[in-house]
């Protein structure tokens, strides 16, 4: 049940100084299936261990990010060096649902990243269809959707899949299927090792750009979206300013079935407040 949508924070350790991190780009475009472009020099921006606090100020007030490197090095390296090269000032509070989440536009120049995410982290393959009702909302609102969205480019379990349902109109094919075979069967990759999170409130999660990459966009939520876990990268949670996200999610938009707000906020600074200790 991942929600998905095209619209999108970086550890390094001060003492060591900046090493090169070869392998973490290597595990990266192994997991990325759809070959998402990489960050130029990202990589080497990640750290072992320890939160990193990040300010975000907008026009509107503060928010206080408490970002897990563990959760996406890469991505959270190359947030990082977007921030140290200020290409977040002027990024808009660019899509706003009340009471539900807030995203913020891209900042210039960041191509999309592979997605990091772990099954093992959130028990994917313990997760599994239980009946024909829950078979026939996966088919429904997943593999239909996504099989139209794919066309040619989708997976060979996708095509066998909506084959199986188009030939017989029977769901009982998915029972038993696990959460972890359905988004491989949608293009999410998974390797072992990283920190990955649910989507709850309070989460900061990059916003994708198709199953298998994101974006830096970021989203913060403000209620719990199970249907994320595993498919949204969740790289940190708001520390202080829930409150503001909260109030940026009630601006007036452009009309009522529009996400986009009528004055967008936008952000004056996005900097590093405190490094992890160690």
């Amino acid at each position: 049940m991942c929600g998905q949508n095209s619209n999108a924070m970086l550890p390094v350790l001060r003492g060591l100084g900046r090493m090169v991190s070869v392998f973490a780009l290597i595990a990266l475009s192994a997991c990325a299936a759809q070959g998402p472009a990489t960050f130029p020099g990202a990589a080497s921006q990640a750290t072992a261990g320890g939160e990193i606090r990040a300010v975000l100020d907008t026009d509107q007030g503060q928010l206080t990010l408490m970002l897990d490197p563990a959760a996406a090095p890469v991505a959270i390296a190359a947030l990082r060096q977007s921030f140290e090269r200020q290409e977040w000032t002027g990024v808009p509070i660019q899509w706003v649902r009340p009471h539900t989440e807030i995203r913020t536009g891209l900042p210039g120049g960041v191509l999309p990243l592979a997605s990091e995410l772990s099954a093992e982290a959130l028990e994917l393959s313990a997760i599994r269809i239980e009946d024909a009702g829950a078979a026939m909302n996966a088919i429904q609102f997943e593999l239909e959707p996504a099989f139209l969205r794919a066309g040619a480019q989708a997976s060979p379990q996708l095509r066998e899949w909506i084959a199986s349902w188009r030939r017989d109109f029977d769901p009982g094919f998915l029972v038993g299927v696990t959460r972890l075979q359905i988004n491989e069967a949608l293009g999410y990759r998974y390797q072992p090792g990283f920190a990955t999170q649910p989507a709850r409130r309070g989460s900061v999660a990059l916003v994708p750009d198709k199953p298998g990459s994101t974006t830096l966009a970021l989203a913060i939520l403000l209620r719990d979206q199970p249907k994320r876990d595993g498919c949204w990268v969740v790289i940190g949670r708001v520390e202080s300013g829930l409150e503001l996200v909260e109030s940026l999610s009630l601006a007036p938009r452009l009309h009522p079935k529009s996400f986009e707000p009528e004055r967008p906020a936008r952000i004056t600074r996005a900097a590093i407040a405190e490094e992890p200790s160690h």
